[in-house]
């Protein structure tokens, strides 16, 4: 009595699709929320191929499998946000808040996602402009500056940044961590070492060729790549042209997936552990979740960055041993 044929149909759904328990189904209907919530990956074709984005799919999983909630799984595409789906998905009870996989700048439905006051956690993207969303993430700004003064305290003088796209907050974030590093020491910045990678290795591979053009005199000593994937593309586009890692440059990324460890000779990296940070935020931000109809722990902005830890391997050595690897 008093519930719809289209409702129990979908209870009716749910129940085959997921084997969902019994006494979860009662909690949803009875608080009227839907006990799920949607991961909302970024649009690129190869997210799902890349290992950052598996880590922390992962992470969200293990905290939803620990939790009475279930996940469905949405990618921010054109259809996603012409079509308002992310609408669709509080409107019909679906979820009852987005997990955003690494949230770009230019995301723009993600102010009306917070003008409504739906609740969405933010794993390891930043937007500055909607401080009323939950934010989890690590501290790009201070990733830039440690991954560049190590270099420096190497004693390398010249030292080239590859960059992520504009679109991602901690690309501009690292790059200002950078510029501030060399700043810091002193150091004269290059804008024509500043090299476009936008996070994809084929970018990255081009722009390492065209630095590869220079004399020899007028390159780099060592390499800063915001994050693994174009740094092992800027270490195998240098030993294809002949040259070595670490003898002719130095070289850092940032994430330590696992690519790094796996990379000749493996690669020095910022490590941020994205399956822990999305496993734990998740967890967080799920007891949010469940507690909004009984208390104010809704009004509590999960709001949290974390330092990334350097990992030294084979790929960056002092000035003065350089020459002893050629």
């Amino acid at each position: 009595p008093g519930i719809s044929t289209d409702t129990r149909e979908r209870v009716r759904r749910v129940i085959n699709e997921v084997n969902y328990k019994p006494d979860a189904l009662a909690r949803s209907f009875s608080s009227r929320r839907s006990e799920a919530v949607a991961l909302v990956m970024p649009p690129d074709l190869d997210s799902l191929n890349d290992p950052y984005y598996m880590n922390l799919l992962r992470g969200v999983l293990e905290a939803v499998r620990d939790s009475c909630y279930r996940m469905s799984l949405e990618i921010a595409d054109e259809r996603f946000v012409e079509q308002r789906l992310w609408e669709d998905l509080f409107i019909r009870k679906s979820a009852d808040g987005l997990i955003v996989a690494t949230p770009r700048l230019n995301q723009e439905y993600l102010k009306e996602v917070a003008a409504m006051g739906h609740p969405a956690l933010l794993i390891n993207g930043a937007r500055p402009d909607l401080p009323e969303l939950d934010y989890t993430g690590y501290d790009d700004v201070r990733c830039g500056f440690d991954a560049t003064y190590y270099l420096i305290g190497l004693g390398h003088r010249r030292i080239g940044f590859l960059s992520g796209p504009d679109t991602h907050a901690s690309a501009q974030e690292r790059r200002k961590g950078y510029d501030m590093a060399l700043e810091r020491a002193r150091i004269t910045l290059r804008p024509e070492d500043i090299l476009p990678g936008d996070y994809e290795a084929t970018i990255t591979a081009s722009a390492v060729k065209e630095l590869l053009k220079r004399p020899a005199t007028d390159r780099p000593t060592a390499l800063f790549s915001a994050n693994d994937t174009m740094a092992i593309a800027a270490m195998t586009t240098i030993q294809d042209a002949g040259l070595t890692v670490p003898g002719d440059f130095s070289l850092i990324g940032v994430d330590d997936t696992g690519l790094a460890e796996r990379a000749t000779p493996p690669l020095t990296t910022m490590r941020q552990d994205i399956y822990e940070l999305a496993a734990q935020s998740t967890a967080q931000f799920l007891k949010k979740l469940s507690g909004r109809d009984r208390d104010n722990s809704d009004r509590e902005r999960i709001s949290t960055r974390l330092p990334m830890k350097l990992i030294e391997r084979e790929t960056s050595l002092p000035i003065g041993e350089r020459r002893q690897v050629l």
